[in-house]
């Protein structure tokens, strides 16, 4: 099998082809969002990890002697470090004009958010922060976490090879993981889900590729180990997934372990580094612990709960359901897809046992870091299904191949349509729980959990179908085009939540107006992107399509669909 790093023209394709839509449809949702940011910020422009001056921008946020710092892990900001640097340098060199006319007008205004034993905290929000600000927005999430994981799209891709010849199977696998799975919502979101995934599947595509090809054994240990230590820096939950990696590679080559780890502790350096010169003890206790939590905000609510309360939810929740089936955030609710690569694993067994248990040890310890953090009262996050469990996506979606195989790829592509249409439906401002008669930390409201196991919360059907009939998928970037202002992609304050489209009446026939429903015009130019990309693939598949179906069939669903979306009459 080749498994050769350099792209070729398919390979290349299906990057670009991610990376656009990725970027397309890139938002900012708030408080995770800005922690991160706030943390670029302070290196670049103060030369220190202090975010003290941030602070009020981000309820994510540590208290230590006097100072505040980011509650996430550094990995995400340190990568956006030279993204941000270079493309202030940038800036700062255009022309007056440009600059003026999109200088913001640094308004600060201030809003209050319901903090459970604390009451109304303050926060700040700038309402015109300029085009420098909204546009390093965009970029530092276009390139790290919209980067990265169209990078893992490419990864599946690659490592399809090994499980099938059929391109047709390969370039579905590719579809389904990159629009239909938890990647997709992660991918649009500075947060760091996405980019430690990315490095995490990296490790285990090295690992396997040593494994099942003839490969320079050493090298890929050591690069292993690298990258799987820096998807740690990124995000704390796949901790315990580097020693199951370490397990694994023991099994493939035991003689080339010590390289795998010289690789684990080069990666891993810079959160010790960071760790030990701010807080001079250890990144684990750091941001594990909850001790340095904001007092302010999290103090009520980041302490461990009793065990009666814990024993409680367990004995509502035995099988941590609200992670499989529940309508609330469910992982097979929000993401159907995955139901059928869990069955899949049953045949990928009989090929691949090593595989398919460290896949399912992998899933388990996501699984399981879920359902603790939501067992000790800690909120699943401002996110279109459960972003925990963003890492297992890749190792889930590679049994969907024996699935294809099995039940034909008509049968998946119902799936996968189905998943990309979920997902799809994500594309508005997060839901808030107002909407179920609660505000702020709502998740810790015992009667709000009693609700979501009871089925009666379904955000899906009360909020987002509701909202993609009315608006439309959302792009940021689109809107903001179209507005002729720097795009704004933040969620919830911006101008996002002002913009309306207008239908055009076309025609008036008989007292009927005709109108174009501009909503979902956001769609054609990122059909047209995907078009000019794969034109000759698209063309082959549509002449192929002819053969055996009428023209005029083919036709008249083209139209169809196009009226459905476009065409009212009132």
């Amino acid at each position: 099998m080749n498994f050769n790093l350099i792209l070729n023209k398919r390979e290349l394709k299906i990057f670009i082809t991610f990376f656009l839509i990725y970027l397309y449809f890139i938002t900012w949702d708030g408080w995770n969002e800005d922690s991160g940011f706030s943390l670029t910020k302070a290196i670049i422009g103060e030369n220190r990890f202090e975010i003290s001056n941030y602070a009020n921008y981000t309820g994510d946020r540590l208290f230590y002697k006097g100072n505040y710092y980011s509650s996430k892990f550094p990995g995400e900001p340190f990568l956006s470090v030279p993204i941000y640097a270079a493309f202030n340098f940038l800036y700062s060199n255009l022309p007056t004009y440009f600059t003026n006319h999109y200088t913001g007008d640094n308004k600060v205004d201030k809003y209050y958010a319901d903090i459970p034993d604390k009451g109304k905290v303050e926060f700040y929000y700038n309402v015109n922060p300029g085009g420098s600000v909204l546009l390093s927005m965009i970029l530092v999430t276009a390139l790290t976490s919209s980067l990265f994981s169209s990078m893992t799209v490419l990864l599946i891709y690659k490592i399809s090879n090994y499980f099938t010849q059929q391109e047709s199977h390969k370039l579905s696998l590719a579809i389904a993981y990159g629009l239909a799975t938890l990647i997709f919502p992660n991918a649009l979101v500075f947060t760091g889900f996405g980019t430690s995934t990315f490095f995490l599947f990296l490790s285990f595509f090295l690992l396997f590729k040593t494994k099942y090809t003839k490969a320079d054994t050493d090298k890929y240990f050591i690069i292993s180990g690298l990258s799987i230590g820096l998807g740690i820096v990124v995000r704390p939950e796949i901790i315990p997934i580097a020693m199951l990696f370490f397990a694994y590679s023991f099994f493939i080559k035991k003689e080339k372990i010590f390289l795998f780890l010289v690789g684990f502790l080069l990666g891993i350096m810079p959160l010790f580094a960071y760790s030990y010169s701010t807080f001079s003890t250890s990144a684990f206790y750091i941001y594990l612990h909850s001790g340095y939590q904001d007092p302010s905000i999290w103090g009520s609510i980041s302490q461990t709960r009793n065990f009666e309360e814990v024993g409680y939810y367990i004995e509502k929740d035995p099988a941590g359901v609200v992670f499989w089936l529940l309508p609330y955030k469910g992982l097979f609710f929000y993401h159907p897809i995955f139901l059928f690569c869990l069955i899949s694993f049953y045949f990928m067994y009989r090929e691949f046992k090593k595989e398919s248990i460290l896949f399912i040890l992998i899933l388990s310890i996501l699984i399981s870091f879920s359902i603790a953090v939501w067992l000790l009262g800690v909120t699943l996050g401002a996110s279109f299904g459960i972003r925990f469990l963003t890492a297992s996506s890749p190792f889930l979606i590679i049994p969907f191949l024996y699935f294809i195989r099995k039940f034909g790829l008509k049968t998946a592509w119902i799936i996968i349509v189905i998943g990309i249409f979920i997902n799809f439906l994500g594309l508005q401002i997060y839901d808030s729980a107002s909407m179920y008669g609660y505000t702020g930390w709502w998740e810790n409201n015992s009667g709000f959990r009693e609700r979501i196991y009871s089925f009666e919360i379904n955000p899906l059907v009360d909020y987002y179908i509701p909202l993609f009939m009315d608006h439309g998928p959302r792009s940021r970037i689109f809107e903001g085009l179209i507005s002729e202002k720097v795009p704004d992609i933040r969620s919830g304050l911006g101008e996002f939540d002002k913009f309306q489209f207008n239908p055009i009446n076309i025609i008036e026939i008989g007292g009927q107006e005709i109108q174009l429903i501009t909503k979902f015009l956001c769609l054609v130019p990122i059909f047209l992107i995907v078009f000019l990309i794969w034109r000759k693939e698209i063309l082959n598949l549509i002449k192929f399509k002819i053969k055996w179906m009428n023209q005029k069939i083919l036709l008249a669903s083209f139209l169809i669909i196009f009226l459905i979306l476009f065409i009212r009459i009132y």
